[in-house]
């Protein structure tokens, strides 16, 4: 009976698609009594009128086969760097100034280029920096200005600062480019990305990266929204203003322990 119960626990999900649809238990029955399958084993064929819908759907409820548990998700696994710079989360989000009245560059007939923020966050302190840049679409050359921009000593002391060795960035069209990569490589930097989506089996694999995520979030519900009042003009009063407001976030306190994320960068 377990190994029947294993078939068609199999064939329900063998059979699934993305709206949760499958083939039913009698179906799968009648499939298993009529046509038989080739397993590891060798192939089996119940003899008709041995196996009942009510019957089976006991079995594979009592014995963890149902499509609920066979088809759960895997609880996710928090992970934290041990040392600051071990690892840097990247990531780019469109303003939600969209456009600022004095781009330093207009490209001719693209109109004016979109306002965008890019960030990094250090796995270990939560320490976040970010800038704003004018750019159409995800540029790379944009990109590598900024990270050199994050990995630069700064006039105010920032602790946020040094060669990581690793960044973590989705699948998007910087972290496929080869300049991208040969830069980082010759930095002795590791590239990590999302695995593909489909790639694990039935895990979900493209998951947020909520590391970075967070703190675009912030910065557009807590600094942004007050560019209904102001708005920058160009694209260095924009990154004036933001650094001031990060003085302030990066002084919150640390997700996890009794400190600020700017404190325990330093450590």
């Amino acid at each position: 009976m377990e190994s029947y119960c294993e078939i068609i626990a199999a064939f329900k999900i063998r059979t699934s698609n993305k709206k949760g649809r499958h083939i039913s238990t009698t179906r799968a029955i009648e499939v298993l009594e009529e046509y038989g399958v080739d397993t590891p084993n060798g192939f089996i064929q119940p003899p008709p009128g041995l196996l009942t819908r009510t019957t089976v759907n006991r079995y594979l409820q009592t014995w963890g086969y149902d499509q609920e548990r066979m088809t759960r998700q895997p609880s996710a696994v928090r992970f934290q760097a041990n040392n600051s710079n071990d690892c840097w989360h990247f990531d780019l989000s469109p303003s939600d100034l969209k456009h600022i009245a004095q781009p330093a560059w207009v490209e001719p007939g693209r109109g004016n280029p979109l306002l965008m923020l890019y960030s990094v966050v250090d796995d270990r302190s939560g320490m976040c920096y970010q800038e704003y840049h004018c750019v159409y679409g995800e540029n790379v050359e944009a990109a590598l200005r900024f990270l050199f921009n994050a990995m630069t000593a700064k006039s105010d002391n920032s602790p946020f600062q040094g060669i990581p060795a690793a960044i973590y960035a989705d699948n998007g069209s910087i972290s496929k480019s080869t300049i991208f990569q040969n830069v980082l490589s010759c930095l002795d930097i590791k590239l990590m990305t999302h695995m593909p989506k489909g790639s694990d089996g039935r895990r979900v694999t493209a998951r947020s990266k909520g590391k970075v995520e967070r703190p675009f979030r912030t910065v557009k519900e807590a600094h942004e929204t007050l560019y209904h009042f102001q708005q920058p003009q160009t694209e260095a009063e924009a990154n004036q203003w933001l650094h001031r407001y990060l003085l302030n976030y990066n002084d919150q306190s640390h997700r996890s322990e009794p400190h600020s994320s700017r404190q325990s960068m330093q450590e």
